[in-house]
């Protein structure tokens, strides 16, 4: 193998990440608009996010060390097909069960993929000569992942308005045409990983811990740890109130649109907007460790509290304006603990836990959201949005206060 130096492996990831996250990016203005132009009401919607959500998560934790015996390279291309096939399957469907199929097929693919690359990048850049440190090369790649997200947000929501390539194709709805280009660029990243991507099998350790022992040993230390058990209720009430803002914000924002408003470009400039508050709460939020003189738990408490405030007046949002600017807030305080999160598990576990401990942090926030898409949407159809919205601000409200049990000596 080609020895690399770790600015060379930082870039290459850097790339990867750009163009991975870019792909997925696209769908994220207008999934649930693509959904509703195959005729599928806010219950069914609520159904299939639960699906594509579930089967992430039911799968993601038996495949965990599939990628470490055969090659996270490979089980990472074989992720992008498998992305190709559901997403071909969504491009063709005209019902709920071909949907249903599809979106779990996409579920068992982002399964796939979590994670391979990523360890892929640490082995790789620790073996490579040079002098950069690893925190910054990941400062870098997170800043490639987030322009990715807004740079695929955006097109997402220009593309549908382009009309040389609605006429050069049947598509079903304006928004197919995402699909189609969500397949082109899985192919370049084949392309991109086949060239730039080198490992070889032997390089890779094998897994001797069951996955199914090590998650659920992690599961019980952290629903009965002093400290990361208040954490864990909290997350899921945070992945609950997630789900529901990525859910129902596109027919949401739809229905407070004026007539010369209504235009597919709206969604992705909005959906853009909050991948880039996003990465300014990043950079917000150690200076404002400071003031609370690094206090986590009043960190994560303060803007989760006031996150709920906002989202109640986004449940009442009646314009553009109003909608745009209280759903920007509200995602720049709901990201702004995100990083203190990780904190306080990290430092309350030891090498042996830290890790599954994390990842059942990660599956906690993945439960609420199923939770979440199999309840609201029900609610939603049959009462409105709105009061999802205002359901979901009390829980988050009630979460909040839940951190403060965090013991300061913690942190």
């Amino acid at each position: 193998m080609k020895q690399h130096t770790k600015k060379n492996i930082t870039a290459i990831y850097c790339t990867h990440q750009l163009l991975h996250w870019a792909a997925f990016g696209l769908i994220l203005p207008v999934i649930v608009l693509l959904f509703q132009t195959r005729e599928l009401s806010l219950s069914d919607i609520g159904i299939i996010m639960a699906v594509w959500i579930g089967s992430t998560a039911i799968f993601e934790l038996p495949l965990g060390g599939v990628a470490d015996q055969y090659g996270r390279k490979l089980v990472y291309q074989l992720s992008l097909v498998m992305n190709s096939i559901g997403i071909g399957v969504v491009l063709i469907a005209n019902g709920f069960l071909s949907i249903l199929l599809g979106v779990a097929l996409l579920g068992l693919a982002r399964a796939m993929y979590s994670g391979t690359l990523d360890a892929w990048f640490y082995d790789a850049f620790t073996k490579a000569e040079g002098e950069m440190d690893f925190h910054q090369s990941t400062s870098y790649v997170v800043f490639a992942v987030t322009a990715g997200l807004a740079i695929g947000s955006l097109s997402g929501g220009i593309l549908p308005e382009w009309e040389l390539l609605q006429s050069a194709f049947n598509f079903q709805s304006e928004y197919d045409v995402i699909l189609l280009t969500n397949i082109i660029f899985n192919g370049l990243l084949l392309v991109f990983t086949f060239i730039f991507i080198e490992e070889t099998v032997k390089e890779v350790q094998t897994v001797k811990e069951t996955v199914a022992n090590r998650s659920l040993g992690a599961l019980k230390f952290c629903l009965s740890h002093d400290v990361i058990k208040w954490l864990s209720f909290a997350t899921i009430f945070y992945g609950i109130t997630l789900s529901t803002i990525e859910t129902f914000w596109q027919p949401q924002l739809k229905s407070v649109l004026t007539e010369g408003q209504d235009s597919v470009w709206v969604f992705g400039v909005v959906s853009s907007g909050y991948f880039i508050v996003a990465g300014v709460s990043a950079l917000v939020a150690p200076l404002l460790l400071k003031l609370l003189k690094q206090s986590h738990r009043f960190l994560l408490f303060g803007s989760r509290f006031f996150a709920a405030l906002v989202l109640l007046l986004l449940a009442f949002a009646s314009s553009l304006t109003s909608f745009a600017g209280f759903y920007l807030l509200f995602f720049f305080l709901f990201t702004l603990g995100v990083s203190s999160a990780r904190v306080i598990i990290s430092t309350n576990t030891d090498n042996n836990h830290r890790s599954a401990a994390l990842s059942v942090y990660s599956l906690l926030l993945t439960g609420g959201s199923v939770l979440s898409s199999s309840i609201f949407g029900f609610i939603a159809e049959q009462y409105s949005i709105t009061l999802v919205w205002v359901v979901c601000a009390i829980l988050l409200v009630i979460s909040s206060f839940l951190l403060l049990r965090i013991k300061s000596s913690s942190e």
